[in-house]
């Protein structure tokens, strides 16, 4: 009697001499379990590999063997799917259920890919928040000088906090004046461009050069064309003290101005100097004028002009005002 055994399965089966075709032989099949399955006329089996064996060898609880029990992948995704219900605004945790993320989850998901190029709208640039800087609109209406009012408006005023802004600037001001301002048909004394300029702008050291420029007609009586440069306080008008005031016959077509009003170690203490050109002769004061004009308040540079005849005629070609701070 041959005994075929099977230590996998634990079975034997023996072949008598009732199969003396089989007695000693297994027919060609590689192993007991092949060769039952051919006694039992099946003609089938599941062959014997690596994987089985492995299997086999588990030690599975009840759980683990109904996982090999499954029909198909859909089932074990069935039995091995995250808890919760998905959807749009949730995600899949770590540890297989879905969650709403918290707003400081969000945060720190947008800071990994925050940056220039990023297209977030992010509260602080470089650190600072809008509220740090200008919006495109912005002006500075009421705080500042216009520009183009600097150069243009001679009558225009600054505020108490313009004036504070300017105050102790350690620089100069510039006023510019485009001809126009004609005298005619009066011998009366005349302001013909007032010039203003803020509080604190010159300085207890500091200095103003004015240069202005007449052109002259003559009606064909004998007499004089004066033009004058004062300096006063806001509102002065032609009562302010003249730094320059000069005639000049009626042979003259054209005369201009040069003059230096310095404060000397005091914002209320000046002292004149004036160059007159007339033609290409020069001549120059030898005697300075002298002022007491409180600069540290708001004062004014008066262009006025006086015709003996009023027949005669002055205009104001133009005129160039620097204004330069000195401590």
């Amino acid at each position: 009697m041959t005994t075929i055994t099977d230590a996998g399965a634990h079975s034997s089966v023996e072949a008598t001499d009732k199969f003396p075709a089989m007695k000693g032989s297994t027919k060609g099949y590689s192993t007991p379990l092949q060769f039952l399955a051919y006694l039992s006329g099946s003609g089938t089996f599941q062959p014997l590999d690596s994987d089985l064996t492995a299997i086999a060898a588990l030690s599975t609880t009840s759980y683990g063997r109904a996982l090999l029990a499954l029909a198909d992948l859909a089932a074990l995704r069935t039995v091995l799917g995250p808890s919760g219900t998905p959807s749009a605004s949730t995600y899949l945790r770590g540890d297989g259920s879905w969650a709403t993320p918290s707003p400081a989850e969000i945060l720190a998901a947008l800071l990994t890919v925050d940056g220039s190029g990023s297209g977030l709208d992010a509260d602080l640039l470089d650190g600072n928040s809008s509220a740090a800087f200008a919006t495109a609109g912005h002006n500075h209406s009421g705080v500042y000088q216009p520009l183009a009012t600097a150069l243009t408006n001679t009558t225009a005023s600054f505020t108490t906090t313009q004036e504070t802004k300017l105050a102790n600037m350690p620089a100069s001001l510039r006023y510019f004046g485009a001809p126009g301002d004609a005298l005619t048909g009066s011998t009366s004394l005349t302001a013909m461009r007032t010039v203003s300029i803020p509080a604190n702008a010159v300085g207890p050291n500091g200095m103003i050069l004015v240069r202005v420029t007449y052109s002259c007609t003559s009606g064909g009586s004998p007499g004089t064309r004066t033009g004058a440069v004062r300096l006063g306080a806001s509102g002065a008008g032609t009562g302010a003290t003249a730094f320059t005031s000069i005639p000049h016959a009626n042979t003259v077509t054209g005369f201009q101005t040069f003059t230096a009003i310095h404060n000397v170690n005091d914002v209320a203490v000046q002292r004149g100097y004036t160059t007159n050109n007339l033609g290409f002769t020069s001549t120059t004061g030898t005697t300075p004028v002298t002022g007491a004009i409180n600069t540290a308040a708001a004062i004014e540079i008066v262009f006025t002009g006086q015709l003996a005849n009023s027949g005669d005629t002055m205009t104001l070609l133009s005129y160039d005002i620097e204004v330069i701070y000195g401590a």
